[in-house]
């Protein structure tokens, strides 16, 4: 979802992307809707419910990137 340009994302690409069956990624769809990270905006498509929360993982994953030299 972070990679993406846009704010909601469908269930499809992610699927594509992580190259993962289905039943993966609903459990972690379930997952991240329970916690309330991410918010069914319409059918097949999800984006974050919180702000800046893209801008942040993508932080964190640089800053990790940058930790492991």
């Amino acid at each position: 979802m972070v990679q993406s340009s846009n704010e909601r994302v469908t269930i499809k690409k992610i699927r594509e992307r992580l190259d993962r069956p289905s039943n993966f990624i609903a459990n972690y769809r379930r997952r991240l809707l329970d916690d309330q990270i991410i918010k069914a905006t319409s059918y097949g498509e999800v984006a974050f419910t919180l702000p800046f929360f893209k801008e942040y993982v993508l932080q964190q994953y640089r800053f990790e990137q940058e930790m492991d030299y």
